[in-house]
């Protein structure tokens, strides 16, 4: 998929989701929302992300070889990118922009990963205006 706007999406699994723009202001959580069994060789890259109600981009469930790259998530409520998963194998967070530049900052943190036990690299990212962290990594 690439050109595409709308207001929140649901990624299914073998998808590359390129050069999009996606205001979330309406979304009920999130910009991006990846969900149990559909981020299996997904690749998010060159999107432009703007006021996720809660989320730039939120996944939730089995990430396999999931690559986000090169986003720019501007004003995220509360994180630009959250992985709520505990089984994420050979994904990668890297080379995005992160930032909330509102007058008073509500982005607790730029990448935030909810769960342990999983594995993904993360690198390259840039992360500015949060309130609590550029990243948090549960232990």
């Amino acid at each position: 998929l690439s050109n595409f706007r709308t207001n929140s999406l649901t990624v299914p699994a073998n998808v590359n989701f390129s050069y999009n723009r996606v205001d979330g202001a309406k979304a009920a959580a999130a910009c991006i929302d990846i969900r149990p069994g559909a981020s299996v060789n997904s690749l998010i890259t060159n999107n432009t992300l703007t006021n996720g109600s809660k989320y730039g981009i939120y996944w939730a469930g089995d990430a396999q070889a999931l690559t986000i790259d090169n986003n720019t998530i501007v004003n995220p409520r509360i994180y630009g990118i959250y992985d709520n998963n505990r089984w994420t194998t050979n994904s990668k967070v890297t080379n995005n922009t992160i930032k909330d530049t509102k007058t008073t900052h509500t982005m607790q943190y730029g990448i935030y990963k909810g769960r342990s036990g999983s594995k993904w690299t993360v690198s390259g990212n840039t992360v500015t205006g949060y309130t609590k962290g550029p990243m948090f990594l549960a232990s």
